[in-house]
Order: C-alpha cells, then sequence, then structure tokens
C-alpha cells in the first residue's frame, strides 16, 4: 500500500546483483516508470559511459495490483538490466517493461527471463513491453468439473489448480521445478 510521487512504489535498485524469494507486493503506486520494482543499470568508475547491467533474480513472489497513478508504470520496470523471475504470480494491468538504451560492459544480451509465472491472462505476452523478454511458457489455471453441463439452479463441483504450463506452441505440460505461492488472484464470472 505505498505511493510514489514519481517511481518506483516499493523498490529501487540499481549498479546491484539481487534476490528477492518469497515476498509479497500488493497495491503500491507510482507516477511512471516502475508501480512496484525498478532495476537500473550502474555506471563502471573506469569509465562512466559503459554500464554495468544490475541483475534481479525473483522466485516463489507475489506480484499483484501494482498501478500507475499518471502513465502506464509497469509492475517491474528494467532499464539497462537482466531479470529471471519465476514461479511467481505477476497480475497487473501492465507486468515487465524492460529498455535497453545503453552501451555496457563485456555483459550481452540484456534480458528477461520470465518463465513459470501465473499471469492472471490468457497470454502474458500481451501484458509485457520492451526488448529482450522471453516467456516460453507460463502457469495456466487448469479447471475441471464434475458435469460437462450446467443448468441455472444445479450443483457443480470445480476442481482448480495451478500446475500446468501453457507454451509458446500451445502444448498443456506439467509445471515442474517449483510451484507457485498459494495467494494469488484469481476471478470466476
Amino acid at each position: 500500500n505505498n505511493t510514489a510521487a514519481q517511481s518506483p512504489g516499493v523498490i529501487y535498485l540499481t549498479n546491484i546483483t539481487a534476490t528477492l524469494d518469497n515476498c509479497k507486493i500488493y497495491n503500491n503506486s507510482a507516477l511512471k516508470d516502475a508501480s512496484a520494482i525498478a532495476v537500473y543499470a550502474g555506471k563502471i568508475s573506469s569509465n562512466p559511459t559503459v554500464l554495468k547491467p544490475s541483475q534481479l533474480t525473483i522466485t516463489n513472489c507475489i506480484i499483484e495490483n501494482n498501478t500507475a497513478t499518471q502513465e502506464g508504470a509497469a509492475a517491474i520496470y528494467l532499464e539497462n538490466s537482466k531479470m529471471d523471475i519465476s514461479y511467481s504470480s505477476i497480475v497487473n494491468t501492465l507486468n515487465i517493461h524492460n529498455t535497453v538504451t545503453a552501451n555496457y560492459d563485456n555483459d550481452k544480451p540484456k534480458a528477461v527471463i520470465a518463465n513459470n509465472n501465473w499471469w492472471g491472462v490468457k497470454d502474458p505476452r500481451t501484458t509485457v513491453q520492451g526488448e529482450n523478454i522471453t516467456i516460453d511458457n507460463w502457469v495456466i489455471m487448469n479447471l475441471e468439473a464434475n458435469v460437462s453441463e450446467v443448468l441455472v439452479g444445479d450443483t457443480v463441483e470445480l476442481t482448480v489448480d495451478f500446475n500446468h504450463v501453457n507454451t509458446t506452441s500451445s502444448e498443456i505440460e506439467e509445471l515442474t521445478g517449483g510451484a507457485i505461492p498459494k495467494t494469488f488472484t484469481v476471478t470466476f464470472t
């Protein structure tokens, strides 16, 4: 429930290697760039025109309902940096924005790897912006019902799990190597 006059709403990282694990980052807002987390590269002291990218690793986190107050701020904004995010729930209007705009210190490409996450949408590639973002698979809500047809007044048992991923080739596979945190947002209509 933080509010920032500019950016970010919660965490600002620059010139650093950091890991966020098992965190809950909810209901934050900022004017621009990052409603929750901002990550920037740092200058190298021997050559200030060259940047050293920051590296952020996020696992088992819930990053939800973070919004922009005016401009389209992503929940996570990276500038000239790298990120690996997995086994997390990232449910926001705009999830990740990655920009690559500078000269780097022997560490290319600048990339975001975002696999095995719950995004709250059918295809998360519509809620990310920028360069060098890889999403090869994403967690889907798997729903099973005890009937094939439902009439008004019927009682139906629904079983929901988040143990499956969809791939870029539209194949459904078991989620392996980890699990999505147990508290996340699901809306049935």
